[in-house]
């Protein structure tokens, strides 16, 4: 696939050890395959001439986003029916992750699929666009607000106070001023408000030295000093889903959350939902999250040729702009952003504007082939011990640290 039948610009990614933002609306020319997240990118696919006749495409995730993003798979099957794409749901994300290094090494991957991480600047090409692409944001219940006469915190300790003003009530009948999943993603966003970031500049992990500590404990202090954060049943999206749950009941003030849901909590809350900023101890600091398609290597021709024919449909700005106005995503081509606010859609749509200017914010992630097991094995599990059962943070950290260079 280049860069003309895909209809987006290609940019170069730095090497392991640097940082890199990939910016809405260009096709990312990569070199590597799966990295990060697969961490096995050899012997990609093989013949499968024998299935050409439905050009599979694996996603992940459900609810309205799914709805959204089938509606558009249906438009271009429609549009294109000699491409055929057949829509392939393989679970959230981690288990999509688990099938798809499996298909790989089995050499049956399917012709498109989602993934959110790359390593390697100096390996092999990669092809991939920038899909559902997000950030966290704050959910607030404005009538809590009203009700307060507060406006959204913009610090951890206006945070705090509106924590404390909006906790009511005890027992069944509590209501918590804030909530937020016990979750690698809200925490590294924390490490940047604090001030730290997640590797040294030798590309080593630091998990943000004082400032991993720091994020930990603010949230230990809001749990058990002040009792004013409900801190989410389940683990992984089901903590989610229990916490977009809680809000809806308002039984929570405020969630933090991914802007993802901005379509569907508006239109399920009793109340009306303001969307903002995260908040800043130091400085204002974000993640990305979601995921970019990308086109795996060695697919047979009709496969490669339906999956270029996609992504050239999906970077039209009408297109991606129906996916990113359905759901809450961030829009993914320029155009297409500068489309929703020439036409005044942002004003009546204050929400979704939210995670596109929180783009200033973003704290790239690192280029680690180790990032995903450092997520999931090492700092996980740790912080969700020191949230809920109040291990020591500093020492959790430093044993997490630990364990990363055991494990390069």
């Amino acid at each position: 696939m280049n860069r003309s039948r895909a209809g987006a610009r290609s940019a170069e990614a730095p090497g392991r050890g640097r940082r890199a933002r990939s910016a809405p609306g260009v096709l990312i020319r990569r070199r590597a395959l799966l990295g990060a997240a697969a961490g096995a990118t050899a012997g990609l696919l093989g013949g499968c001439g024998e299935r050409a006749n439905k050009v599979p495409f694996w996603f992940a995730y459900g609810g309205k986003n799914r709805e959204a993003l089938l509606a558009l798979v249906s438009r271009f099957n429609t549009e294109q029916p000699q491409h055929a794409l057949s829509p392939v749901f393989q679970g959230d994300y981690f288990e999509l992750l688990a099938k798809l290094r499996t298909a790989i090494h089995a050499e049956r991957a399917p012709a498109l699929t989602q993934a959110g991480a790359f390593e390697g600047g100096d390996t092999r090409p990669l092809y991939a666009m920038p899909f559902n692409r997000s950030t966290p944001i704050a959910y607030i219940n404005g009538s809590v607000l009203d009700e307060l006469g507060l406006a959204p915190p913009t610090t951890w300790d206006e945070l705090e106070t509106f924590a404390r003003a909006a906790t009511r009530g005890s027992g069944a009948d509590r209501r918590y001023g804030f909530s937020c999943p016990i979750d690698w993603w809200f925490w590294v966003a924390m490490v940047a408000q604090a001030g730290g970031d997640l590797v040294g500049p030798d590309g080593r992990f630091t998990l943000g030295g004082s400032a991993g500590v720091e994020a930990v404990r603010f949230m230990q202090r809001l749990v058990y000093e002040l009792e004013v954060m409900r801190a989410p049943a389940g683990r992984d999206y089901s903590a989610w889903d229990f916490q977009k749950g809680e809000f809806l009941a308002g039984r929570v003030a405020m969630i933090w959350n991914s802007t993802a849901f901005v379509r569907s909590l508006e239109e399920n809350a009793p109340f009306k939902v303001v969307c903002a900023r995260l908040p800043k101890k130091v400085r204002f600091g974000v993640p990305t999250g979601g995921t970019l398609f990308v086109v795996p290597k060695g697919a047979p021709p009709a496969w490669r040729e339906a999956a270029a024919a996609f992504l050239a449909f999906m970077a039209r700005p009408d297109t991606s702009n129906e996916f990113a106005t359905k759901t809450g995503y961030i829009p993914v081509t320029r155009a297409g952003a500068e489309t929703l606010a020439t036409s005044g859609y942002y004003e009546t749509h204050a929400n979704d504007r939210v995670a596109l200017d929180q783009l200033a914010d973003v704290r790239p992630w690192p280029w680690s082939k180790a990032l995903f097991r450092v997520q999931r094995e090492v700092v996980q599990s740790r912080l969700e011990a020191c949230v809920l059962s109040r291990t020591d943070a500093e020492k959790s950290l430093a044993e997490a640290l630990v364990a990363i260079e055991e494990g390069s």
